[in-house]
């Protein structure tokens, strides 16, 4: 992320002043403009692509925490994993090097399924329900349309597709065109991710570790 960032920095600092510099220089000269305008627009690809990139990566530590924290806290309380169905099979049993190890897979599987088995609005949901409470009553609709960008970017080279037109008809223009992100929607983004982060963690944490 930093990277990302340094990147804008750079980009906003050092370089638009040299390409404001390099077309005033070139006068009437549309060759000379025409070159200057390629660097700005690739320039400003470049910056585009990383802050959708962003996206994906604010997506997949928000995904790793969750299924982190869960498998620690149900490694805490066994009851967090009452409803559970996991099960076992023989090789796994034969296999594991010990009883503590195969609890510890099963707990990992859990909750990386409870992670796959749908997006913020049902984790939201589904937490609520064990007790989580404080949650923004917007947080869901702003969270699933980040995971929506990050399921354009990594399955879609982030061309809108018709079924994210139809969920968020104000984040593009049209079909088929690239989805655009800027540095706003990104720390909007990022603000909800850590106010879902919060809230469950507080949660968790005084239920499982006793503490504030």
């Amino acid at each position: 992320m930093r990277l990302v960032d340094a990147q804008i920095d750079t980009l906003n600092r050092e370089e638009l002043p040299i390409l404001r510099e390099e077309i005033d220089r070139a006068s009437d000269d549309v060759y000379a403009k025409g070159a200057v305008l390629v660097k700005y627009f690739t320039h400003r690809n470049t910056v585009e692509f990383q802050i959708r990139w962003y996206a994906v990566m604010l997506v997949t530590i928000t995904e790793a925490y969750l299924q982190d924290a869960l498998s620690f806290c149900a490694g805490l309380d066994p009851r967090l994993m009452n409803d559970s169905e996991q099960k076992a099979t023989y090789a796994e049993i034969v296999a594991a090097d010990s009883l503590h190890t195969l609890a510890e897979e099963l707990r990992t599987r859990w909750a990386r399924n409870f992670v796959d088995g749908g997006g913020p609005a049902f984790w939201i949901k589904r937490l609520t329900r064990m007790g989580v409470r404080g949650y923004p009553d917007a947080l869901a609709a702003e969270m699933e349309r980040l995971w929506g960008i990050r399921h354009l970017v990594v399955h879609q080279a982030g061309r809108v597709n018709p079924e994210f037109k139809r969920r968020h008809p104000d984040l593009s223009d049209a079909i088929g065109t690239t989805i655009q992100v800027n540095g706003t929607q990104i720390g909007s983004f990022a603000l909800n991710v850590i106010s879902f982060v919060n809230t469950t963690d507080r949660f968790l944490a005084r239920r499982y570790l006793q503490t504030e």
